[in-house]
């Protein structure tokens, strides 16, 4: 990897670390196209193009990736679970769930348990998702992803008083989780807790989205207007009351 090459990674891995996305992508995409080599580099190009949804190419990346390893573990497991998540993406629907299946099998880590628990769920494979979700918590119940896999295997399941919990946990230990604030938004609006679900869509509205977040960005800020219009609502009638 020449100079240049090396330059412009180190740029953009600077420019993502400050949060710099457009810097970060303009000078690791010149870099890739230099010949690219070096691990970190290669994975902060994936994330941006993962973020972008463009998995065919973000696959690529995340392929030079894996190669380039070596005896460097550091990275695997992401890489591994970023190359599976561009699959499954892709349509690659059986492979991914092989090779997460694998993932799950060979190493016991948070990663391996979220990635195929939401494979299985998205899936519709409800009865075993569950049982890799309760085994991932089992593993590690701080877990934000794993408890929002849960949450939401329960809520496909029907059983709310379950979801509800799960998905408390996960807010819990991350205030803006996306699908846990829009899941659980829907389950106290069915309470009548009109101001609860607007807050925590609100909450979801700041949140970052990631390649395995269940809810889009257009269901999301759809169900936020839809809510927001009856907190504004039930707001006057209080004031009418009083």
């Amino acid at each position: 990897m020449g100079f240049l090459t090396n330059f412009y990674g180190f740029k953009g891995y600077l420019a993502l670390a400050r949060q710099k996305r457009d810097d970060a992508e303009k000078y690791l995409s010149k870099a890739w196209e230099q010949g690219l080599e070096k691990t970190s580099y290669l994975t902060a190009y994936g994330s941006l193009l993962m973020k972008k949804g463009e998995y065919a190419k973000c696959k690529e990346v995340y392929e030079k990736a894996f190669e380039g390893l070596g005896v460097n573990v550091m990275y695997y497991t992401a890489i591994r679970c970023s190359i599976i998540t561009c699959k499954y993406k892709l349509g690659d629907i059986e492979e991914a769930l092989v090779e997460a299946k694998e993932m799950y099998d060979d190493m016991k880590s948070g990663t391996s348990f979220v990635l195929y628990g939401y494979l299985l769920m998205d899936q519709n494979r409800i009865d075993e998702a569950l049982a890799v979700n309760l085994e991932g918590y089992e593993y590690d119940p701080m877990d934000v992803a794993i408890c929002d896999n849960l949450g939401q295997t329960y809520y496909r399941l029907g059983d709310m008083e379950n979801a509800k919990k799960y998905f408390e946990e996960a807010i819990d230990i991350k205030r803006d989780m996306t699908d846990s604030c829009y899941f659980l938004a829907l389950i106290v609006l069915g309470e009548g807790d009109i101001k609860r679900a607007y807050y925590l869509l609100d909450d979801a509205m700041d949140s970052t989205f990631s390649a395995l977040t269940t809810v889009t960005r257009d269901e999301l800020e759809k169900k936020y207007k839809e809510v927001e219009a009856l907190y504004e609502r039930s707001k006057g009638n209080n004031t009418k009351e009083e």
